[in-house]
């Protein structure tokens, strides 16, 4: 009898502890221009102490990615995460992850886990202000209706809007950016071309001097 209660107790003790508890399996794959990403470094924030203005942010955990790109890990209950993507001389990109207010009878649920298809890493253009891609650019968090984790609507159309626009900003400034190299090489094609005519000008004196001598030299030996 006492076996039974002994063993009993366990299991009643293992049912309150899976419930207190889960994962949520997070999968996605960074690349540059369509390709996988190679020296990719995952930081992960904890959201209440991140200030997206500061480069002291406490860093939780550190990632290297392989070169296959694949970010592959699983994310904590009740935490609230910034995920921040980069690579060196490279735009960063951020996301945040939220599993907190789950309520208590999904907490036993396995989480199939959420996967996000790519995210892309690019180089900045001069020019082009990307304070924006300091905040995070799409929001995954709990779903009531769907008793699942999915992306915050409002958050992600309002993070959309701001990078097309974006998006517009660098198209003008890559119009901007030709017209000044186009400048900037004329301006250089000018000075070299100056170059040029100062050089030959000299040359064309040089020779003149040399002409006017040897044509006094052999006057002079005429005369003599």
């Amino acid at each position: 009898m006492k076996i039974i209660l002994i063993c009993l107790f366990f299991v009643f003790v293992s049912n309150i502890y899976s419930q207190d508890k889960f994962t949520l399996p997070f999968k996605s794959k960074i690349v540059t221009n369509d390709k996988p990403c190679k020296d990719a470094v995952v930081n992960i924030y904890d959201a209440e102490d991140f200030n997206v203005d500061a480069d002291t942010n406490k860093i939780i955990q550190t990632i290297y990615l392989k070169s296959d790109g694949i970010l592959n890990f699983e994310i904590p209950s009740d935490v609230s995460y910034i995920i921040e993507l980069t690579k060196k001389d490279y735009i960063h990109k951020r996301f945040m992850i939220n599993t907190t207010g789950v309520p208590k009878e999904n907490w036993d649920d396995n989480f199939a886990g959420f996967n996000v298809e790519s995210f892309e890493l690019f180089k900045p253009i001069k020019g082009v202000n990307y304070q924006l891609f300091n905040y995070p650019l799409i929001l995954i968090e709990f779903d009531y209706d769907t008793e699942n984790f999915y992306y915050n609507e409002g958050y992600s159309n309002l993070a959309l809007a701001a990078i097309i626009n974006l998006k517009d900003n660098e198209m003008k400034q890559l119009n901007i950016n030709k017209q000044s190299d186009l400048v900037k090489k004329l301006s250089s094609d000018v000075n070299s071309y100056k170059n040029i005519i100062i050089m030959l000008s000299i040359s064309l004196v040089i020779i003149c001097i040399v002409s006017i001598v040897l044509i006094m030299y052999y006057k002079k030996t005429n005369i003599n």
